[in-house]
């Protein structure tokens, strides 16, 4: 999933993104590494990324990926709600979102809770100054060859988790050989 947001306090969306989920070296790490080819791509603006520790946004990945909902539908509701949307209002009608649809995706991500980022990782890097895109990505599907050139770069990952800053230096061949 992919989500383009406006953001023009960086620091700030990463508190939009805070939560309790505990976050695993590997989930920081493939996160960070991830956005290495992006940003050697032209795709990222920086080497730093935010990982993300509400829980909504990884269980949001879950439903999607076990077919219970739509891609479109759940990068829809999750930009709703992360610019200022919380609840059913007009922008989801324009969206073509109805309430009794929105009320069943909730209900369906209060069970679907993971207790930690173990198969997916959700992380916001900066595309322009103004603009970020939150990515929830599937570590397990990610390609240890497409990691490999950015084995000599760095790359910063910032998580926040009751408030605490969390930082983690990613060398590329840490988590790509532990992928394969």
């Amino acid at each position: 999933m992919s989500v383009e947001l406006p953001a023009g306090d960086f620091d700030g969306f990463a508190l939009e993104l805070s939560g309790n989920l505990p976050v695993s070296q590997l989930a920081v790490n493939m996160a960070a590494c991830s956005n290495i080819p992006a940003w050697l791509s032209d795709r990222a603006l920086d080497l730093v990324v935010i990982v993300a520790t509400d829980p909504s946004l990884t269980a949001a990945a879950e439903l999607v990926s076990h077919g219970d909902f739509n891609r479109g539908f759940v990068e829809s509701v999750v930009k709703l709600q992360l610019t200022g949307h919380p609840q059913f209002d007009d922008a989801y009608q324009r969206a073509g979102i109805t309430s009794d649809q929105l009320a069943r995706f909730e209900q369906a991500l209060e069970a679907a809770h993971p207790s930690e980022q173990e198969h997916f990782v959700a992380y916001a890097v900066r595309v322009t100054l103004s603009t970020v895109v939150l990515h929830v990505i599937d570590i397990s599907a990610v390609d240890a060859q497409e990691l490999s050139p950015a084995s000599e770069y760095q790359s910063r990952a910032v998580t926040y988790v009751d408030g605490a800053v969390v930082t983690a230096d990613c060398e590329a061949t840490s988590p790509a050989a532990g992928s394969g």
